[in-house]
């Protein structure tokens, strides 16, 4: 579920500086609360109200009827929405509000809003009282001699029954957020060698500020968040109830959104975190503009920006929403940081603003060589995106067929295509790689709400690449990861080779909603866009993704094994169905028999002392998902957070061995003298991945048993 509270303020306190916006964040929220003041409200919210539930009722693929079933679901995702943590809304409230739990689709029919117009001000109000309290506890100081736990998921804790557990309640979540602060204190006061410098009470004292600074920063932007705001947040309830991928979008979330299915950012490509009462740039993206200056680094503060048609904007008070919005701006258009170094030395660097893709989310291709003078392959997608903009890294497609094209012609017999956690992108880009493995023929179905069947084509004609394909998958692959791999094993064009992937089977596309008669209002609204589930994906034998995700030729410990992930998990879920399969040719030259190759690595498996350390680490994982009691006391709250973090570093290490594994070798698309320091941690934990390790251990098998 989304938490719209939950993403405003994290955009507050770490914004990735990137996306073209024409209006800045401030003038954007000025015009708002012009428009709340200027609009007949009532008027504004039957419009988009009815906008919104007539096109899913006439688009969507399964839209449910909206009876007092729908109105209890849209009942729980706006509660969740606004109060997940339960910390604004008392019991008294809930009662109040459940009256409505039962008649919110009557009050839809009926274009009335008395569950909104009730519910928004009770948040409200709870939003005062939590302002209260946090001035109360300013004054009076936090005690870390308590013995007492904070649960860490909302749903297992009651609504609050009166203004002690209020307080009570409030000063937990405070002492959570600023024992987790201490702790990353203490971390970086370790790393710098300064521990020993620095008391722990200082350090604590330190951390205390620093939250109290985020709470007052926090609150800052609840106030100014008017009324329209809230109900569009409550026009996204609506769309979730219909399933979990549908949405509603203002014009700016929906720029947000474009940005991170294109992969790209527009902007200085730096990352910011508000600390110690600065906007202090905490990370580069390397190789975007700022990186590029050989000025700017980690630590910088943020004194201001000038455009470049020379307007200064100051960054003391700044919120980092509003510094965003003056460093994005369109490509080749330049703006000017104003910082403050380490050395307490100002410094103005002049920006370019560029198209960036991050290092983590570029399709990289590697040569990997293992007690062996025959290397396999590797090619690791971890998004499918696209731009308009031309030039490397503009199509992840096209980056996937060049790898190949590098391959064939140095006679590669083996790849092995990694889309462990890619969780999709443009399915386009992914139809356009299965074209150039398989050739002509069809590669996906879908099917509408009217059972109409469209099947996708492959227009291609040439192969790019003729030898072996091992697919990795796991829980994370999901959308136009499923449908590669899926087409790959229908083909018999690859073996997959992993654990289940996701289960998201289903299409999404985006609807601006502009209806005329919002034009027609005082300072009209801009109506915003609509994300819904229009059509099902089947694979061409018939079977659905959906739910069920794709199972491995040869599966492999997974480090999710034990926690409870994918498509199943999410809040009303399109249900599984099947159709009829397609006529499609096997491709030539595949191996059909794969019971040897199981057998044979699962006899590896079971004795291999990496893959016994999964699945331990997969069970202490589990654990770490079950325990929400957190202890606040500070000598316990260490001890549990060492424990914690043993098991979190266990499970995130479990992938790789303490040693390398095989060598690995850079191929890359462009010429370039050296590699950056991601580029070479990136490699280097390749090199120790148990996974790649057993794919070309298969690859062996698959060529002793030919």
């Amino acid at each position: 579920m989304v938490n719209r509270i939950a993403i405003e303020v994290m955009v507050y306190f770490l914004a990735l500086v990137s996306s073209v916006s024409h209006l800045s964040a401030q003038s954007d929220l000025t015009m708002r609360q012009d428009v709340a003041d200027a609009i007949d409200t009532l008027e504004l919210f039957t419009l988009l109200q009815t906008e919104v539930c007539d096109y899913l009722g006439q688009h969507h693929i399964a839209p449910p009827k909206i009876d007092d079933q729908f109105s209890t679901i849209l009942f729980s995702n706006w509660i969740e929405i606004i109060d997940p943590d339960k910390i604004y809304l008392f019991e008294s409230d809930m009662k109040e509000l459940g009256l409505s739990i039962y008649n919110l689709d009557d009050q839809i029919r009926e274009g009335r809003f008395d569950f909104f117009e009730q519910s928004y001000a009770l948040l409200l109000n709870g939003i005062k009282r939590n302002q209260n309290i946090y001035h109360d506890l300013q004054e009076s100081g936090m005690d870390f001699s308590i013995q007492e736990d904070y649960s860490t998921t909302g749903n297992h804790n009651t609504y609050i029954k009166d203004s002690e557990e209020h307080k009570s309640r409030y000063s937990k979540y405070a002492k959570f957020q600023v024992l987790q602060i201490f702790n990353q204190l203490l971390i970086e006061a370790t790393a710098a060698d300064e521990v020993g410098n620095i008391s722990k009470d200082s350090l604590l004292a330190l951390a205390q500020q620093q939250f109290y600074d985020f709470e007052k920063d926090t609150f800052k932007l609840l106030s100014i968040k008017d009324k329209i705001k809230y109900f569009e947040d409550y026009l996204d309830a609506i769309a979730l109830s219909y399933d979990p991928y549908c949405e509603y979008y203002s014009e700016l979330s929906k720029e947000e959104y474009d940005i991170a299915l294109t992969g790209k950012l527009v902007g200085a490509g730096v990352v910011i975190s508000y600390e110690e009462g600065h906007n202090r740039i905490v990370e580069l993206v390397v190789g975007g503009p700022a990186w590029r200056t050989e000025q700017i680094v980690k630590g910088d503060i943020i004194l201001g920006v000038t455009t470049q048609e020379g307007i200064y904007f100051d960054g003391k008070d700044a919120t980092i929403f509003e510094i965003a919005s003056k460093i994005r701006g369109k490509v080749g258009t330049n703006v000017t940081m104003h910082l403050l170094g380490s050395d307490g030395q100002q410094k103005d660097v002049k920006i370019y603003r560029k198209e960036v893709l991050s290092y983590g989310e570029q399709v990289k291709g590697l040569m990997l060589n293992k007690d062996t003078d025959t290397p396999v392959g590797y090619i690791d997608i971890r998004q499918f995106y696209r731009s308009e903009s031309p030039g490397k890294n503009s199509s992840s497609a096209e980056d996937v067929i060049n790898y190949f094209k590098i391959f064939e012609e140095k006679d590669v017999q083996s790849v092995v295509i990694d889309l462990r956690d890619c969780l999709g992108g443009v399915l386009d880009e992914s139809l356009t790689i299965l074209g150039a493995l398989v050739g002509s023929g069809p590669l996906l179905q879908s099917r509408d709400r009217q059972d109409s069947t469209y099947v996708y084509q492959s227009g291609c004609h040439e192969i790019v690449y003729t030898g072996d394909i091992i697919v990795l998958t796991n829980q994370n692959s999901a959308s136009a990861a499923e449908i590669l791999a899926s087409t790959l094993k229908d083909y018999k064009r690859a073996i997959i080779v992993g654990t289940r992937t996701f289960g998201k089977g289903t299409v999404q596309q985006f609807a601006h909603l502009t209806e005329d008669s919002t034009q027609s209002l005082t300072n009209p609204h801009q109506g915003g866009w609509l994300k819904y589930t229009f059509s099902n994906y089947y694979r061409i034998n018939g079977d659905a993704t959906q739910l069920v995700g794709l199972e491995p030729d040869i599966k492999l410990p997974g480090i999710l094994d034990s926690v409870a992930v994918g498509e199943t998990q999410m809040k009303n879920p399109i249900l599984w169905t099947q159709i009829d399969s397609v006529d499609y040719d096997i491709c030539t030259g595949y191996f059909d028999d794969l019971r040897m190759l199981k057998i044979k690595s699962k006899i590896r498996v079971t004795s291999n002392a990496d893959f016994i350390n999964v699945k331990k680490a997969a069970i202490q994982l589990q654990e770490l998902y079950t325990q929400t009691a957190v202890p606040l006391r500070i000598a316990d709250y260490r001890a549990y957070d060492y424990l914690r973090n043993v098991k979190l570093r266990n499970a995130s290490n479990a992938p790789y061995s303490d040693l390398p594994l095989m060598e690995v070798t850079s191929v890359s698309l462009t010429q370039k003298l050296s590699l950056s320091a991601e580029e070479s941690r990136w490699m280097a934990l390749r090199s120790q991945d148990i996974y790649l390790k057993e794919a070309i251990n298969v690859f062996a098998d698959l060529e002793s048993v030919r």
